[in-house]
């Protein structure tokens, strides 16, 4: 399920006139049978709620004092969000005649006309309070105590994510609450400016409108109000192509954003074209708005996501149990890092891990992302014995592979959203439409150095796709000793020694074979690729490692001068030595192995 949780207020949303309706009581209970949690969180002092309240056992947790009391109905626990009120502040509003004057374990209530005096009282003591709202009540608590922060505590008790909670209220004082869930509902008698805020609002008011809100997510998890409280930035435009593509102008720039979310993603393009960059980009945004994610990633490249636990190196495959144990923690992402991993056994692993994933998203709406880097290797259509199961609706999923015709025909049916990274994006673009069997959208013209596509074929607009140039991300996207010395890199990003007349098919999967064979292969064979500037094109556009890139140039300079094979062998080992740890005894499986899309020498 997307929304695990659904959040409201009491007083004038719940109840009308302190009291609530059996019609919405069965609503709850229906809520919770679906598996769903409730949260209640008022501004009620915690006795006096409980008092007028029939069934506080329906709620999970209980937030009071307008975010300063946490109570677990279940168990009685209770526990404190904030500090207690200043010593002698409700003697000082005693004193000076207000009335109606209630004080609880963190917060001093009274009610309009005496905020004025409220306030007098707060500066003359020098203390450090917060007025809250509501209705004609006047709330006195701890600066950054509210309903959302109430909210998040309980959330956290529960382990559920905000980005999985439905919030509804009423008044001034819900403000922070609607805002904090990732969908902020207004019943029908709410205050004008908090239904200008909420997602929506709600045709009929209090406990009616919560039951009708309850009725639509059991039914339907709400999927007709579908959004992301934080729309992704994919970039600024770029170029003239008309389009209906959602946009904001900041500035002199337009951001381009990704309204409605997409709900399956694929992003395509040529080694070295963007596509792990703006990948990054893209977690990183997604991890700071508060979204779980989850990355198999085949060869480490997001080892370091900020917000994310990196399970797997080149020398250990991930274990499920630890990625289980991570993802229990809603506030922490993971990328699954499968370079120790055999290459055949890939696919199936991804497709258990997946399963595991789907299951737990239908138990509690997370990770809310599945990002499958080098998906063409995971989901592979003739793996012996691999079914890979259907994303659930709700789960997003974002895709990362060079071409389009590379992944099965089931997979690119569910793509909602196609980003296209590098020279021949348009090519990219009538590829995928190729595969569907659907009109190709129209470019002016290919897109310029550094530009991205984004086309949505299943918007309204299908012939219309917008050039970008993509978001940076603000953590630089590293490469990685280890990887590239000792782990397993897909065969098509692997160096192939096959000599000037095809005669080998060597594997080097990593830094550490590539040296192992280099020095094993005859002086023919290494001449040859050198010649051809095969070392320094790899160490360059693979590895990703400019200095090697040099010292590989050096080395054919070297050679062109008239230095002997064996030098420049020596030369290019000497530096791949010093640059990486290289293990005295390096393992070499699936040397002999054809890749099965041979991508030549480099």
């Amino acid at each position: 399920m997307r929304f695990s949780v659904l959040a409201t207020d009491y007083d004038n949303t719940l109840a009308t006139n302190g009291a609530v309706s059996a019609e919405a009581w069965e609503a709850l209970t229906r809520l919770r049978r679906s598996g769903r949690e409730l949260v209640l969180v008022t501004g009620r002092e915690l006795d006096d709620l409980l008092a007028i309240c029939a069934h506080p056992e329906l709620f999970s947790r209980i937030v009071a004092e307008n975010g300063g009391l946490l109570y677990r109905p279940d168990t009685g626990e209770l526990r404190t969000l904030a500090p207690p009120p200043p010593a002698g502040f409700a003697e000082a509003l005693r004193a000076r005649g207000v009335l109606h004057l209630g004080v609880g374990k963190t917060l001093i209530a009274t009610m309009h006309p005496y905020e004025r005096i409220v306030l007098e009282t707060i500066r003359e003591m020098g203390l450090d309070q917060h007025i809250v709202f509501n209705g004609d009540a006047v709330m006195v608590v701890a600066p950054g105590v509210n309903k959302a922060s109430g909210l998040m505590a309980a959330l956290d008790d529960l382990g559920l994510s905000a980005r999985n909670a439905v919030a509804v209220g009423d008044a001034q004082n819900d403000h922070p609450l609607l805002a904090a869930a990732e969908l902020g509902v207004a019943v029908a008698n709410a205050a004008p400016r908090l239904s200008e805020r909420a997602d929506f609002t709600l045709e009929v008011a209090n406990g009616a409108g919560v039951a009708a809100l309850v009725d639509e997510l059991v039914q339907s998890d709400l999927a007709a109000r579908m959004t992301n409280k934080c729309p992704l930035r994919l970039g600024e435009r770029a170029g003239t192509n008309e389009t209906t593509e959602p946009e904001r102008t900041g500035g002199e720039a337009a951001d381009l954003l990704l309204e409605p979310p997409a709900q399956s993603m694929l992003i395509v393009g040529a080694s070295s074209s963007g596509k792990s960059f703006f990948t990054r980009a893209v977690l990183e945004q997604l991890t700071a708005q508060g979204y779980q994610c989850c990355v198999i990633d085949p060869e480490g490249d997001h080892d370091e996501l900020q917000g994310a636990i990196s399970l797997g190196d080149a020398r250990a495959a991930p274990s499920p149990e630890a990625l289980e144990s991570v993802l229990a923690h809603p506030s922490l992402s993971v990328s699954l890092n499968l370079m120790a991993l055999p290459f055949a056994d890939r696919p199936g692993f991804c497709a258990q891990i997946s399963a595991s994933l789907h299951a737990l998203y239908a138990r509690t709406g997370r990770p809310h992302w599945i990002v499958f880097e080098e998906a063409q290797h995971l989901f592979v259509p003739d793996a012996a014995g691999v079914r890979m199961p259907a994303a659930p609706a709700g789960l997003s999923t974002l895709y990362v592979a060079p071409r389009a015709e590379a992944l099965p025909g089931t997979l690119l049916g569910t793509v909602d959203t196609v980003v296209a990274a590098g020279a021949q994006a348009g090519e990219a673009l009538a590829a995928f439409a190729r595969c569907r069997g659907i009109e190709a959208p129209t470019l002016a013209a290919e897109p310029a150095q550094g530009t991205m596509v984004l086309w949505r074929p299943g918007g309204g607009h299908r012939h219309a796709a917008v050039p970008f140039v993509p978001a940076r991300a603000r953590q630089s996207h590293r490469r990685h000793v280890r990887k590239y010395a000792q782990g397993m890199l897909i065969p098509e990003r692997s160096f192939w020694f096959r000599g000037p007349d095809g005669a080998l098919n060597l594997r080097a999967h990593n830094l550490t074979l590539f040296v192992e064979l280099a020095q094993g292969v005859d002086d023919e064979t290494w001449d040859w690729h050198l010649q051809r500037g095969d070392y320094a094109r790899w160490f360059g556009e693979v590895i990703g490692d400019r200095d090697l890139e040099r010292e590989a140039q050096a080395a054919l300079e070297a050679r062109r001068q008239g230095a002997d094979a064996a030098a420049t062998r020596d030369r290019i080992c000497g530096a791949i030595a010093c640059r990486y740890t290289v293990p005295e005894m390096p393992t070499m499986p699936n040397l002999l192995a054809t890749p099965r899309t041979p991508s030549g020498e480099a």
